[in-house]
C-alpha cells in the first residue's frame, strides 16, 4: 500500500486575474499570493520528513507553484499530472465567474457521488474526477514509496470524501498498486 499525501494548493492571488477582468477558465491562471508562498514554504518544511519519492502536481499555476516549492525543499523530482487538474464547473469551459462555479459546485455536491449534471449545468461529475485522479496516481503507486500530490479541493473530496480542505492543507490517502496485467502466452 502506498501513502499519498494529497495537498491542496496554497492560497492563490485571485485578484491578479480578476483585476484584469478575466473570467471563466482564465481565472485558473492565478499564481500564489504572497501569503500562499509563505504557506507553501511552511508546508514544504513540515513535509520534509516524509521522504517522498516524487511530487506530482496539477498543471494549474497555483498548484504547480506550491508543488515546485515543496519539491525544491524535499529535493525530489516534480512531475505534472494533467488529470490532477481542477474540477470543471462546466465541461464546455463556459462559466463566467465565481458565482457560476459556486452554483455548479453546490449542484454537484447535492447530486451526490453518482449524480449527473442537470440543465442548465454541465459540470464534471464527482465520479469522473475520482476516476481520472486515481488513474493519474496509479501511474506512480507501483513504486511502493510515499507520494506527494498537489491538487485541488474537489480532487481531494473525490478521493477521500473530505470537504473543505484548507489552502496548503493535507489529507492522507492510501492506495494499493493496481494489479499487474497477465497476458496469456
Amino acid at each position: 500500500m502506498v501513502t499519498v499525501y494529497l495537498i491542496r494548493h496554497a492560497l492563490p492571488d485571485w485578484q491578479r486575474v480578476v483585476g484584469l477582468g478575466w473570467t471563466g477558465p482564465a481565472v485558473d491562471l492565478a499564481p500564489l499570493a504572497e501569503a500562499g508562498i509563505e504557506q507553501a514554504r511552511q508546508l514544504a518544511t513540515s513535509l520534509e520528513s516524509i521522504k517522498a519519492s516524487i511530487v506530482l502536481s496539477s498543471p494549474m499555476p497555483r498548484a504547480l507553484q506550491t508543488a515546485a516549492i515543496i519539491a525544491a525543499k524535499s529535493q525530489v523530482a516534480l512531475e505534472i499530472e494533467f488529470d490532477l487538474r481542477e474540477w470543471m464547473p462546466h465541461v464546455g469551459l463556459a462559466w463566467g465567474g465565481l458565482e457560476d462555479v459556486h452554483r455548479a459546485l453546490a449542484d454537484m455536491v447535492g447530486a451526490g457521488d453518482g449524480g449527473e449534471p442537470r440543465a442548465p449545468f454541465a459540470w464534471e461529475p464527482l465520479s469522473a474526477v475520482r476516476a481520472r485522479s486515481l488513474a493519474a496516481l496509479d501511474a506512480h503507486v507501483a513504486k511502493d514509496e510515499a507520494i506527494i500530490a498537489v491538487c485541488h479541493e474537489v480532487v481531494i473530496y473525490a478521493l477521500t470524501g473530505h470537504q473543505k480542505t484548507p489552502h496548503a492543507g493535507c489529507r492522507v490517502f492510501h492506495r494499493h498498486p493496481p494489479p499487474a496485467v497477465q497476458c496469456a502466452t
